[in-house]
């Protein structure tokens, strides 16, 4: 994620989240909500961001990023073209990244498949 970042919601409320020193900032109608940056990878950030935006009124293809595992591929590649038309970094990022693990566990699933056919032969 490439920080500041700045999201307004669909209630009209502005979300903020910047690294300040050592600790991942947010802000919103809702208050502050401060991480860590050496107790914080990036999915834990992504996820304390998620639930930040939607407890500030959210966006509404954020529902999607929120359910990613259960998310069909169709849904998950509007999303995507959707954070990229409107240039949402963060979320692309998100959807991007869970696209090609699903990409990968499919490739996995293949060759598994292709040595155990090779293993019958």
């Amino acid at each position: 994620m490439k920080l500041p970042i700045m999201i307004t919601t669909t209630t009209g409320h502005t979300c903020t989240l910047e690294l300040v020193g050592d600790n991942y900032i947010m802000k919103g109608a809702t208050g502050t909500h401060r991480l860590s940056e050496h107790c914080t990878d990036t999915k834990r950030l992504q996820a304390h961001w998620i639930g930040f935006v939607d407890n500030n009124g959210g966006i509404p293809f954020y529902d999607t990023i929120c359910d990613l595992k259960n998310a069909s591929n169709d849904i998950l590649d509007s999303a995507l073209v959707k954070a990229i038309k409107e240039n949402n970094e963060a979320v692309v990022d998100m959807l991007f990244n869970e696209r090609s693990r699903r990409i990968q566990n499919r490739q996995k699933e293949i060759a598994q498949s292709e040595l155990e056919w090779q293993n019958e032969i």
